[in-house]
């Protein structure tokens, strides 16, 4: 019988502690549905194609969910998380956009399948909730706004393109934004 290609597998689990066995399920699950969400409506993916997919019970998906949507919650935050712990700089300093460009590459994967079944609003939606103080002065306030909004829709068409240039050359063209503001 030939061996299914699933995320449990590809991820060669042996044997972990209970902690890390649920981290990386949830992480199957949450996988398995942003790539079947890739391949056809996500109201049309059953529970079944999601634990098949990621190589885990109906008891395991369970555990840890009620509902699909609950995955795709989860896989939402758990991206954002990831791109939160990069947004941190300046982006008119040179050495922001190659570090955030070569991190943004490793889950290109799951914020691309993201972006394309319409989370990109309620993507920076949440960055922008989170990068900006309560308190934050207006001029503050929208100066964030600007800037967030910028490198995000630099990284996101970047994405859009399947990053046909390198995280060096985008790089290079973004760190040269900076001469603009120095007229």
């Amino acid at each position: 019988m030939a061996e299914q290609n699933t995320e449990i597998l590809a991820r060669g689990v042996v044997r972990y502690s209970n902690e890390q066995a649920k981290k990386i399920t949830m992480e199957c699950i949450e996988t398995a549905f942003i790539q079947l969400s890739g391949e056809k409506d996500p109201d049309k993916i059953t529970i079944s194609e999601i634990v098949k997919r990621a190589g885990v019970s109906r008891t395991a998906f369970y555990a840890h969910y009620r509902t699909k949507e609950d995955v795709l919650k989860s896989a939402l935050g758990t991206t954002i998380d990831r791109i939160m712990e990069l947004f941190p700089g300046d982006p008119h300093e040179e050495s922001y956009w190659l570090p955030l460009l070569q991190e943004i590459q490793k889950i290109a994967g799951p914020f691309q399948l993201l972006l394309k079944i319409g989370l990109g609003d309620q993507i920076l939606s949440e960055i922008t909730e989170r990068c900006i103080p309560a308190d934050a002065s207006d001029e503050s306030r929208y100066y964030e706004i600007f800037c967030l909004g910028a490198v995000y829709n630099v990284l996101v068409n970047w994405l859009k393109n399947d990053a046909e240039k390198t995280p060096e050359e985008i790089a290079a063209v973004c760190s040269g934004f900076r001469r603009f503001y120095e007229k």
